[in-house]
């Protein structure tokens, strides 16, 4: 795969997340429950916040 970005230089973290069960409700719709198939971005800052230990809500410009 190519890219026009400039990537030299820079970092990249990856992981696996997995669980039996998992529902990201869309904030689109409040009387149906549809679901994302990925993981919302948001969602993913939390759980790199929680996992290095940041209080609750912190970590919202880190991830802008």
């Amino acid at each position: 795969m190519t890219t026009a970005l400039d990537v030299d230089g820079r970092e990249c973290l990856s992981f696996t997340v997995s669980g039996p069960f998992a529902h990201f409700r869309r904030i689109d719709s409040t009387t149906e429950k549809p679901t994302y198939r990925v993981i919302p971005r948001t969602t993913v800052a939390g759980l790199l916040a929680g996992i290095m230990g940041m209080p609750r809500d912190s970590y919202y410009d880190l991830f802008s």
